[in-house]
């Protein structure tokens, strides 16, 4: 009992150590006192007033230890880092320390031991008003959270931890985008390449990310694309990387919106899209949504002669001496196309069979009418990615010499090392951001299969994905499950479970996202479901109390009435509860967060706020096209 009574601590009772203190330096004082002014031997009163002295330290040091955890309740004010000095401590890591997370400490059973206490004594209303009368402005969330440890440290994680990818949970305001800045910068001065995908457009965090270039001498590095300024933005050719021309079709079919995955609508669609890309493949032409949207609406007939005519060309060398007699008289291009057909289908097709063609010719000969029918999921989301501005930024034309903005796609933007920002303008129009979201998640996927069939570069990606359940879909998931491979980092954040499971249209579907995620940080969040699914991982642990017990017992009461016995006790019992309270996820002020990353340990932290006085030098870029940096 007694080794466990010493475990015990109760670090919010008064400081009696203070009063012992003063006990053992007036026994000091005294003992000198009467060693000048008595005629008595100084010698016993030297000695005694060094002991005296020497117990009065002893309980000072110890008074001023528990005073300086109680003191630590009242929380931090918050912390800034400058870029400049964040490149410094990248470029000053030579022992591969990793990813710098800000400042805090790594979280045990004392500290859930210390929350318990709190909340046993109610000593909330105590601390708040100590922190009302330290803080001129109001403070959101209980700041005595991060408190109740007062030695802070900085936390650094390995980045080998990364490659196992990471999430982030938190509410509005609570501090994701902030965290991503910090996480940006570190990759910038680490010169990997850096793919952001931020559906709400935060100006703050692209403004970083350049001057995180500009600093590490590498501005040109930086790729903007946002389709709110089209005339800032470099052209994106976001179906420019594949393997199979089926997978162009699969990228578009997954942003129609289904209730099953068999949705015959859907299913058309997808065959539809594949006989277009198969057949631009046949004809040298490269896909794209603006051809893509050509075909579907128009009809395929323009495109089926022109792979028909290459196709005679090389299997049926006396076509045109056979059939130019025909195409002379025919008064339009389909019904040039119906000759063209009939021709391959009973000379052709039997000895130089192409299954492109054959698609092409069911499409064209399909009734029109139910054709439209079929589509008519399809037609809009076609409409939506080549309207206006966005037209020429997702299908951009080499040959047009009067847009001068770059052109670039997603392999050589990564084989390059550049940080591309994303910005899907999803506060204007969250349709379209979402399917650019997922578009471009499906192009990156693309590039990751081919890292990791060929190797073609060992550079490590970020990929950032912020409020991610507004464009997560099958893509990213395959990329999760298998990016590691292709040296891809995924970090994404969200505000909550439920978000995932909206967009995925299943819990399960969204457990396989989180699962994938081997690191976990969760900042404030009041969702009773996602902090619940925060707190799970990090297990348990064992809170102690003392209780107290008393009894009264008559001896003989028929006898002597008057006898009785008594007894006291203190026994110390220990009792099972969650490491890291469910509940205080929802109290935990800005910029604060709870973290249990790969290698096991759990940390309580505090991310800084990044800073910086670069100027920002946009008119020298060359995505800046008659626009000054104020217009931002």
């Amino acid at each position: 009992m007694a080794a466990f009574t010493q475990d015990y601590e109760m670090p919010w009772r008064p400081t009696f150590e203070w009063y012992s203190c003063l006990g053992w330096g007036g026994g000091a004082l005294a003992s000198g006192l009467v060693s000048i002014t008595s005629t008595l031997p100084s010698g016993p009163f030297y000695y005694m007033g060094g002991f005296c002295a020497v117990m009065a330290g002893v309980q000072a040091w110890q008074a001023r230890s528990h005073t300086e955890i109680k003191n630590s309740l009242i929380g931090h004010e918050l912390e800034f880092e400058s870029l400049e000095n964040l490149y410094k401590r990248v470029q000053a890591d030579t022992t591969g320390k990793g990813l710098w997370l800000g400042y805090g400490f790594e979280w045990g059973q004392q500290h859930a031991q210390r929350v318990y206490e709190i909340t046993k004594r109610a000593l909330e209303p105590e601390i708040s008003e100590k922190v009302r009368k330290r803080f001129k402005t109001p403070q959101v969330g209980k700041t005595w959270i991060h408190g109740v440890e007062p030695k802070e440290h900085e936390i650094d994680v390995p980045l080998k931890h990364l490659d196992g990818h990471s999430i982030a949970f938190g509410t509005t305001g609570s501090g994701k985008t902030r965290l991503f800045d910090l996480i940006i910068s570190q990759a910038i001065f680490r010169n990997e390449s850096c793919f952001i995908i931020d559906p709400k457009g935060d100006q703050e965090l692209w403004k970083n990310a350049f001057r995180a270039c500009q600093l590490a001498g590498r501005p040109d590095a930086f790729v903007h694309f946002n389709p709110a300024f089209p005339e800032m933005s470099y052209r994106i050719d976001p179906l420019k990387n594949w393997n199979r021309p089926t997978e162009v079709a699969s990228r578009i079919k997954d942003l129609i919106v289904s209730d099953s995955d068999n949705d015959p609508f859907a299913q058309f669609s997808w065959n539809a899209i594949n006989n277009i890309v198969q057949g631009l493949v046949a004809t040298g032409v490269r896909p794209n949504f603006k051809r893509l949207r050509k075909y579907i609406e128009g009809g395929p007939a323009s495109l089926l002669r022109r792979a028909l005519k290459n196709h005679f060309d090389d299997h049926a060398a006396g076509w045109r001496s056979a059939i130019g007699g025909q195409l002379s008289k025919a008064k339009d291009g389909e019904t040039e196309t119906k000759i063209m057909v009939e021709y391959y289908r009973e000379f052709v097709s039997e000895r130089h069979p192409s299954q492109p063609l054959d698609g092409l010719c069911r499409m064209f000969e399909h009734e029109r009418a139910h054709f439209s029918k079929m589509t008519a999921s399809l037609e809009p989301i076609l409409n939506q990615l080549t309207a206006g501005e966005l037209g020429d930024l997702l299908s951009p034309d080499p040959d047009d010499q009067t847009d001068h903005r770059p052109i670039t796609d997603s392999a050589r933007m990564i084989n390059k090392g550049q940080v591309v920002y994303c910005g899907l303008d999803s506060l204007t129009d969250s349709t379209i951001g979402s399917a650019l979201g997922s578009i471009f998640l499906a192009d990156l996927t693309s590039v990751a299969g081919d890292r990791y069939n060929y190797g073609v570069d060992n550079r490590p990606i970020n990929l950032i994905v912020d409020e991610a359940a507004e464009v997560v879909n099958g893509p990213l998931i395959q990329l999760m499950n298998k990016g590691r491979g292709a040296h891809f980092r995924v970090m994404i954040a969200s505000q909550t479970f439920a978000d995932f499971s909206a967009r995925l249209g299943s819990e399960s579907k969204a457990r396989q996202v989180i699962g994938n995620a081997n690191n976990l940080i969760g900042l404030r969040t009041k969702d009773g479901e996602t902090q619940e699914f925060i707190c799970e991982p990090l297990g348990d642990t064992v809170v102690r109390q003392i209780m107290h017990t008393q009894n009264t017992t008559a001896i003989d009461s028929e006898k002597n009435p008057a006898s009785f016995s008594g007894g006291y006790g203190e026994r110390l019992i220990e009792t099972d509860m969650p490491l890291f309270a469910q509940n205080l996820l929802g109290n935990l002020p800005n910029l604060e967060y709870i973290a249990s990353v790969s290698g096991g340990r759990i940390y309580k932290g505090r991310i800084p706020i990044i800073t910086s006085d670069i100027e920002m030098g946009l008119e020298d870029q060359p995505w800046i096209k008659n626009r000054h940096a104020d217009d931002f």
